[in-house]
């Protein structure tokens, strides 16, 4: 017995010294994350420039959140906060917390046997940091951890009170705080709601009373967050299309979006190969809640078209759940663990903190150059970073490969949020490696200019010239070059069968006594843009 307490004692110190490690990375990379897109949207009352500095503005912001964009009212509300009120240093701190709550809370989920607590920590942690979808967006940026970070633990452990019979004093409590879960992300709240229905009819005998109060405040959050008139509206300007056919090619090229997925596709594989270990029918029963919300989500974020990774995050941390206990059972030595353990430590601290904080000191700099100076244009030094590198950095604006960038464009809002942040009229950040060219190559600009590098095209103007209107003329597409899944469709598909586009991605930027035009590029048509065309 008393060997059984030693190796017991030795994991629970295993355990809780590894999440203090990992808590104080991730605080470090928190502090390395700068504010990106969101974050400076919320630092105002909702559609307007006026700051927030009270509970009362948060609450009047989300008032017009509510009604125009959606209805996630606790993740928005927790955003607005640290915008406005606690500050950036103090939600550094309080999402390394949560990180640990939710690492915890997950671990408990999957197995609270105190002999497996280690092994299940060390699963969760490779899982989390190489595999789930979007980990910078889904728990560095703000916004982004609050939306998804911070939901998933209030739910994980919304999961973990309806294991417990609860005292009747507690009641009122526990449906409050089941109306604040409600009230996250539907990305994650539709699946538990599917995956509770088919649990309850099922197990219905296992029922405490607590449970009933805090699955009412439950599906009243879920009301409020599914059926707000901004997520009805959304809803309906996702699916305006009548024609049967181009709903379901829609669809398909929401799917064909869906390429990156990696837990999903992982529980499938090791679901294989432990076909022959485990009764399937059991494994359903046992796991229902999960199943139930992997299957709903997935279908949900197919029939939203999202193709972005974090829409996903949902889904994939419930295979994750699954892929952990399923791997749980192969009885894997410590020493495995402590030897992935060890390399993901190393990796993080001399590999990856190293360029959160050169990414950090550059947007500091940046910062500086704004609030110091009068000029509205800004030079940047972004780096390309590799895709493991990219997976843990926030940019200060939008990645310059992203279809949304708009950091030459000073119309763009994420610009115009950060010049209200600022009290500037207006802010354009170029690159260095483009300005260097404007020097270097000036007679390349003399007709419109770009490089593979470049987001943009490039044209040099007369000091006189106007620009209302820019049109992109188009190439024939070559159909023989578009992957598969595209091909049977493509020939009706707008994008493919267009001759020329307009465009308002422009800015026109003076800068060194010369007047340039900026054209964004547009990822859909780039390969075949054969003349771009303002007036």
């Amino acid at each position: 017995m008393w060997l059984k307490n030693i190796k017991g004692n030795k994991n629970n110190c295993l355990y809780w010294g590894y999440l203090g490690i990992i808590g104080i990375i991730f605080y470090i990379m928190n502090c390395y994350t700068p504010f990106r897109s969101d974050d400076w949207h919320y630092c105002f009352i909702y559609g307007t420039t006026e700051s927030i500095d009270s509970i009362s503005d948060i609450l009047k912001s989300q008032y017009i959140h509510y009604f125009e964009v959606n209805g996630r009212f606790t993740p928005h509300f927790i955003v607005q906060f640290f915008d406005g009120i606690a500050g950036k240093e103090s939600f550094n701190l309080m999402n390394a917390i949560v990180f640990l709550l939710f690492l915890h809370l997950l671990t408990i989920t999957i197995n609270d046997k105190k002999d497996n607590k280690f092994a299940t920590l060390s699963i969760i942690t490779f899982l989390i940091f190489l595999l789930i979808p979007g980990f910078k967006n889904c728990f560095l940026w703000m916004s982004g951890a609050c939306n998804y970070l911070w939901s998933a633990t209030f739910l994980l452990y919304f999961n973990h009170l309806l294991s417990k019979d609860i005292p009747k004093k507690f009641y009122p409590l526990l449906f409050i705080y089941g109306w604040i879960c409600g009230w996250t992300h539907e990305g994650i709240v539709i699946g538990l709601l599917v995956g509770y229905f088919f649990y309850y009819i099922i197990y219905r005998h296992k029922t405490y009373t607590s449970n009933y109060f805090l699955l009412c405040g439950f599906i009243i959050g879920s009301i409020f967050l599914i059926f707000s008139p901004a997520s009805i509206n959304r809803a309906l300007d996702h699916n305006t299309a009548t024609n049967t056919s181009l709903i379901m090619k829609d669809y398909l090229i929401a799917l064909s979006h869906m390429n990156n997925i990696k837990m999903l596709l992982l529980l499938i594989i090791i679901l294989y190969i432990f076909r022959k270990t485990i009764s399937i029918k059991q494994y359903l029963n046992d796991n229902i809640i999960w199943i139930s919300a992997i299957i709903s989500l997935f279908i949900f974020v197919l029939f939203t078209k999202h193709a972005s990774e974090h829409s996903r995050f949902g889904f994939e941390l419930f295979a994750l759940i699954l892929i952990t206990q399923l791997i749980l059972q192969l009885k894997v030595p410590n020493l495995i663990y402590h030897c992935i353990n060890t390399i993901m430590i190393i990796g993080l601290s001399f590999y990856i903190l190293p360029i959160n904080a050169e990414n950090y000191q550059e947007y500091k700099r940046v910062t500086d150059i704004i609030k110091e100076t009068d000029d509205d244009v800004i030079i940047t030094k972004n780096k390309k970073y590799n895709n493991i590198l990219n997976r843990f950095n926030i940019y200060y604006i939008a990645e310059e490969n992203s279809e949304f960038y708009g950091g030459f464009m000073e119309s763009n809002w994420e610009n115009t949020m950060i010049s209200n942040f600022y009290n500037k009229e207006k802010i354009i950040f170029i690159p260095n490696y483009i300005i260097e060219d404007l020097y270097q190559f000036r007679h390349k600009f003399k007709d419109f200019y770009t490089t593979p590098t470049y987001p943009v095209y490039i044209k040099e103007l007369n000091t006189s010239e106007q620009v209302n209107k820019v049109t992109f003329q188009l190439n024939e597409t070559d159909y023989s070059t578009l992957p598969l899944y595209i091909k049977p469709f493509a020939h009706k598909l707008d994008r493919y069968s267009l001759t020329s586009l307009n465009t308002d991605k422009f800015s026109i930027i003076n800068y060194n006594d010369k007047t340039y035009l900026f054209v964004g590029k547009n990822y859909i048509i780039d390969g075949r843009v054969k003349e771009i065309i303002y007036e």
